[in-house]
């Protein structure tokens, strides 16, 4: 859920309203994939959160792991 590596889109090859289609859709998915969770969820991101995961950032326990 890294800024820039979310969605999984060839994000290059689509334009203006396709994108935000794209990009629409993708956050559709995750929220339906999200909800689904019963016991425990995680969301992992390898530097900046996307967008999406940055602003209910309120909503998650964070949790960071040093790097080697």
């Amino acid at each position: 859920m890294s800024h820039g590596a979310w969605p999984f889109t060839a994000s290059g090859t689509l334009r203006g309203d396709e994108r935000a289609d794209a990009e629409a859709l993708a956050a559709t998915k995750l929220f339906v994939a999200m909800t689904r969770a019963r016991d425990a969820l995680y969301v992992v991101c390898s530097e900046k959160p996307h967008s999406l995961i940055d602003t209910g950032r309120e909503h998650f326990e964070t949790i960071r792991y040093p790097t080697a």
